[in-house]
C-alpha cells in the first residue's frame, strides 16, 4: 500500500527562520548547508533572503530589522504581513536542535529535486534513442547538484590521519601508488597512472603515444583496473591487434595485417587471445564522442560496476562546443573537465595529445611543454606530462635505432626528467631498455 508523502517539514524551516532571525551563529551555521531554494515555503526562502542581505551589509537582525528589510523589498506582504513575520518569529526557543532542522530541510530539498529530476527522466526517455547516455547525464546531473562528497572541508588532525592511513595501506600492498603503466622505468618515476590524477602522453604523430597508452591499459588492468579507452583515431580491432602484438613478440603488426601465421602462430593467436578476453577493459571507438557523452558514460560505468582508469585517444580529435569561442579556449575547457572527471570519480585519466610542428622546426627536435598543441591549460591541469620522442623517426642514420625517449616534462609531485626504453617497432611495443638500471 502506498500513498502521498509530502516532501516537506514547516515545523522544520519554521524553526530555522526563526532563529536566524536572531542569532548571528545561527546564520552562520545554516548558511553551510541551506540556500534560499532549499526552502518548501515561499515565505520562509524570502525571510532567509532578506537575513543574508542584512548579514551580507553588516546589519544586525531582529525583528525590525527584518521587518524593515521585507518592507523595502516589497515582500512583507508576500510573507504574510508584519503579524506572521512576528509569529514566526516567536516560535524560537534555543540553538540546541538548529543544525538537526537545517538538515531536515535539505535533506527534503534533495528528495524534492531528486522526485522532480527522475519524472523528467521519465518523459525524456520516452522519446530517447541513447538510453546509457541519458542514464549518464542523469547520474551526472545527480552527483553535481546533490553535491555528494564535494566542497567539504576537513580539518588538519582528519587529514593528518587519512595521509598516514594511506601510507600504511601503501607499505602493506593493501593499496597502490598507481596504476603500472606496463614501463617499470616509468612506475619508479611517477608512481604509475594515479587516481584523481589527469596525465598526458603527448608527441608527434607516429612517435608511439597510443603504444605506452595500450602498454599502461593492458598493466592496469592485469592489476585489477577496470579500463574503458575511448578512441577516436584508431577503431577498436587496430586497438586489438596492438594488443596482441605487444603480448607476444611473435605475433608482429606485418604478420596480423597480412595474416600470414604460421600453424604455431595460430596457437599462439588463440592463447593470447584468451587471456586478454579476460582483462576488464572497454573500448568504444565512436568518431563523434564528445566530452559530454565521455563524462555520461564513465560516470554510468563508475555507477554500475566500477572504473579506474579511462584513456582518450586523442584530446583534438574531440567533438566540442566551439560557439563563440576559439578552438584554443575550447580545448583548454576539456582538458579542465577531464581533470575534473579525475577527481569528481576518483579515477585515473589518460589523455593523449598532439603536439605542434615548431618542434620539427628546430634541430633539436625533442618536444617540450610548449609544444603542447592549442592549448597552455594543458600544461596547468595535468599532474603528469610524458612526452615521446625517437631520433630514428627523424635521423636515418640514427645511433638510437630501436630506442625512444621518454620524456617527463613535468610531475606535480614529483621530479622531471628523461630515459631510454626499447621500441619494438615490429610490434608497436614499448620495453624497459635492456642493460640500463630500472
Amino acid at each position: 500500500m502506498s500513498g502521498h508523502v509530502d516532501l516537506f517539514d514547516s515545523d522544520a524551516e519554521r524553526a530555522v527562520i526563526a532563529a536566524i532571525m536572531f542569532e548571528d551563529v545561527a546564520l552562520i551555521r545554516v548558511r553551510d548547508i541551506l540556500s534560499a531554494s532549499d526552502f518548501h515555503s515561499e515565505k520562509c526562502r524570502i525571510i532567509f533572503e532578506a537575513c543574508l542581505r542584512l548579514q551580507d551589509r553588516n546589519v544586525s537582525r531582529d525583528l525590525l530589522t527584518v521587518n524593515a528589510e521585507l518592507r523595502q523589498a516589497n515582500q512583507l506582504e508576500l510573507v504574510g504581513g508584519s503579524a506572521e513575520l512576528a509569529e514566526i518569529a516567536g516560535e524560537f526557543i534555543s540553538l540546541a536542535n538548529l543544525t538537526h532542522h537545517a538538515e531536515i530541510v535539505k535533506r527534503l530539498s534533495r528528495q524534492r529535486m531528486t522526485v522532480k529530476e527522475i519524472q523528467k527522466l521519465y518523459l525524456e526517455a520516452q522519446q530517447c534513442d541513447d538510453p546509457e547516455a541519458l542514464v549518464g547525464t542523469f547520474y551526472t546531473k545527480m552527483v553535481q547538484r546533490l553535491g555528494v562528497d564535494r566542497g567539504e572541508f576537513v580539518d588538519m588532525p582528519k587529514a593528518i590521519h587519512g595521509f598516514i592511513d594511506l601510507l600504511e595501506r601503501r607499505k602493506t600492498g593493501e593499496v597502490l601508488n598507481g596504476w603500472p603503466t606496463g614501463l617499470a622505468s616509468l612506475d619508479k618515476r611517477i608512481g604509475g597512472w594515479k587516481n584523481g590524477h589527469l596525465d598526458i602522453i603527448a608527441g608527434r604523430p607516429s612517435q608511439g603515444k597510443t603504444s605506452l597508452a595500450l602498454c599502461g591499459a593492458m598493466a592496469s588492468a592485469k592489476a585489477g583496473a577496470k579500463v574503458s579507452i575511448f578512441s577516436l583515431e584508431m577503431g577498436t580491432a587496430e586497438l586489438v591487434q596492438r594488443f596482441i602484438t605487444q603480448s607476444n613478440e611473435h605475433l608482429t603488426m606485418k604478420a596480423l595485417n597480412d595474416a600470414t601465421l604460421s600453424q604455431l602462430g595460430w596457437v599462439e593467436l588463440v592463447d593470447v587471445s584468451e587471456s586478454l578476453s579476460h582483462l576488464p577493459i572497454k573500448i568504444c571507438d565512436s568518431t563523434d564522442l564528445t566530452l559530454e557523452k565521455i563524462t555520461s558514460m564513465a560516470n554510468l560505468m563508475k555507477l554500475r560496476g566500477g572504473l579506474d582508469l579511462i584513456i582518450v585517444d586523442y584530446l583534438q580529435l574531440l567533438s566540442l562546443d566551439e560557439r563563440g569561442i576559439s578552438r584554443q579556449e575550447a580545448v583548454s575547457g576539456a582538458s579542465r573537465k577531464l581533470k575534473i572527471l579525475a577527481k569528481d570519480l576518483d579515477i585515473s585519466v589518460i589523455v593523449l595529445s598532439q603536439l605542434n610542428r615548431k618542434c620539427e622546426e628546430r634541430e633539436d627536435k625533442r618536444p617540450h611543454l610548449a609544444d603542447l598543441r592549442e592549448s597552455g591549460a594543458i600544461e596547468q591541469d595535468a599532474d603528469v606530462v610524458v612526452m615521446l620522442y625517437r631520433d630514428e623517426s627523424y635521423n636515418p642514420e640514427s645511433a638510437y635505432k630501436g630506442q625512444a625517449e621518454v620524456l617527463i616534462r613535468k610531475q606535480r609531485n614529483g621530479p622531471t626528467g628523461e630515459f631510454m626504453v626499447d621500441w619494438i617497432g615490429s610490434n608497436a611495443a614499448f620495453k624497459d631498455h635492456i642493460g640500463i638500471p630500472v
